[in-house]
């Protein structure tokens, strides 16, 4: 597994820059937990969708496949948290099984 550290910048940037975005359109009371949730779960997918890569190419097809996925998905739930009041404690929850699911896949992918 190798890193390319420019789109590791770009990524984390790209990430900061869709969070800012869903703190700011945020109506609901929840602006700093859904700010950091979209920090974390994007930077995630983006960091590996574009700036990691496996020596096998059979590996980094399935990392970018799987990373596009959960990006739509996290995406998509962000969009729906972002208008729909939800409890502090769902939220974490969700997102982080969420991100458990994910987090289990590349280290499968890995070995």
């Amino acid at each position: 597994m190798s890193f390319d550290i420019p789109k590791l910048i770009f990524s984390v940037i790209a990430s900061s820059l869709v969070s800012y975005g869903f703190y700011s359109f945020n109506s609901l009371d929840q602006n700093i937990l859904i700010a950091t949730i979209s920090f974390v779960t994007l930077s995630l997918c983006l960091t590996f969708l574009t700036a990691v890569s496996f020596n096998d190419s059979r590996d980094n097809v399935n990392l970018r496949v799987i990373s596009m996925i959960f990006l739509l998905l996290f995406f998509v739930s962000l969009l729906v948290v972002n208008n729909f009041l939800f409890s502090t404690a769902s939220l974490i929850i969700l997102f982080g099984l969420a991100v458990s699911i994910y987090s289990y896949l590349i280290y499968s992918l890995s070995r």
